[in-house]
């Protein structure tokens, strides 16, 4: 389970480190358009990316473990359209 999250000087953010901690088994994270929330669940599902260098993950008992992101990078991976009505 992933115990907190540090985002830093990725995408919107700048070089102060923002932290989500006191995460549970299941999280949402939701704001307005522009508030980087596919910054933050993008880093959650592969943090391997260079421009995530100076973020970091850490996990309860140091094992990380399989993560589920649903965003729109989910939506395209996996051929799923939203149809606006």
């Amino acid at each position: 389970m992933i115990k907190s999250v540090d985002i830093k000087s990725a995408a919107t953010f700048d070089n102060k480190v923002v932290q989500l901690i006191d995460l549970k088994k299941i999280n949402f994270i939701y704001g307005a358009h522009g508030s980087a929330k596919a910054t933050i669940s993008n880093f959650i599902y592969d943090n391997s990316d260079t421009k995530f260098d100076d973020c970091s993950m850490a996990w309860y008992n140091e094992l990380p473990l399989n993560v589920l992101v649903y965003n729109t990078r989910f939506q395209m991976l996996n051929s799923i359209v939203t149809f606006l009505t």
